[in-house]
């Protein structure tokens, strides 16, 4: 029999990690925590003035608190970041209701747990929003609600957000390893740090900067004596834990690359970070592609690759 090699949990296990920390910030938990040392008086004036009540009564008919699905100005006072749990039971990922309707106002809600002054002006018309948006989803359902949908509801918008909120952490990550790489590569000649900038001096005396930005990723360029810069090197950073992925990243890169010959740069290169990715097929992707490099291999000073890169980099350095 053939043996299989078993999956990884990684993944799974950084999920867990992130839901129990949300569980106390933007999911039904944290709802019913700040709902615990609500005044009741003062919430319920509030769901009656800002909820018709025959809308009221469809919640409380399905046995639930009527706050589960509506918000209201009290409660997001109380907990700014309960605008998340609001967020995710309508099924918007923070991209998609940030970005509409200038829900942007309220994104600092979310993200520090902070309410200012003209942030609580706005309450009364943001509730008044959601709230509407609320008793679109309740009609859509058409059936009685429970605790556990209200849950599940929102636990299905979350996923989507931990998959990203991860892959932005593993690109946060790949871009400093490649950062302290190249500052390796070129720690002979005692370069200089600022901010995302590496400045070194080459044989002839004159400045080339390493900077890490975007579009292209990493730019290098050599200062001229007259002023302005000559450009020597763009490379893009794809990479990801999925190799079927790699299609679409060897896109990008080709589309800015493209643009950085547009601008007048003579090499470019990618560096990669997908498990098992070909050589040959990433060529085929992206043809303008002078050089590609594995990032975990060019990380290793002793590798094949990593002797490869540090030898080019260094000679178009004029190092």
């Amino acid at each position: 029999m053939a043996e299989y090699p078993p999956p990884s949990t990684v993944l799974q296990v950084d999920f867990f990690h992130r839901l129990q920390a949300l569980r106390e910030e933007v999911l039904l938990e944290a709802l019913l925590n700040v709902l615990s040392r609500a005044k009741p008086a003062a919430l319920d004036e509030q769901l009656h003035r800002s909820v018709p009540e025959e809308r009221l009564k469809v919640m409380k008919g399905f046995g639930l608190a009527a706050e589960l699905a509506f918000v209201t100005p009290y409660l997001l006072e109380l907990k700014p970041r309960l605008i998340g749990y609001y967020r995710l039971l309508l099924g918007l990922s923070q991209k998609e209701f940030y970005s509409q309707g200038g829900f942007n106002l309220f994104s600092t809600m979310e993200s520090k747990d902070q309410l200012t002054s003209k942030q609580k002006t706005e309450l009364p018309s943001l509730c008044k929003a959601l709230n509407e948006a609320a008793w679109s989803l309740v009609v859509g359902i058409g059936q009685p609600l429970s605790a556990d949908n209200i849950k599940e509801l929102t636990l299905l918008t979350l996923g989507p957000q931990l998959r990203g909120g991860r892959n932005t952490r593993i690109g946060t990550a790949m871009d400093r390893k490649v950062f302290e790489t190249f500052l390796d590569a070129v720690k002979v000649a005692d370069p200089r740090v600022a901010g995302r900038t590496i400045e070194l001096t080459d044989k002839s005396g004159k400045r080339v900067f390493i900077q890490f930005a975007g579009d292209p990723d990493v730019r290098i360029s050599e200062a001229l004596p007259q002023g302005g810069y000559r450009k020597l090197l763009a490379a893009e950073i794809k990479g990801g834990t999925d190799v079927s992925n790699l299609h679409n990243r060897l896109g990008e890169a080709e589309k800015s690359h493209l643009k950085a010959k547009g601008e007048g740069f003579p090499e470019c290169w990618t560096i990669l970070h997908f498990k098992g990715f070909d050589l040959k097929k990433a060529q085929t992707e992206s043809p303008t592609t002078d050089r590609f490099y594995d990032i975990k291999e060019i990380a290793d000073p002793k590798s094949v690759m990593g002797r490869d890169f540090r030898e080019r980099l260094r000679s178009l350095l004029g190092m």
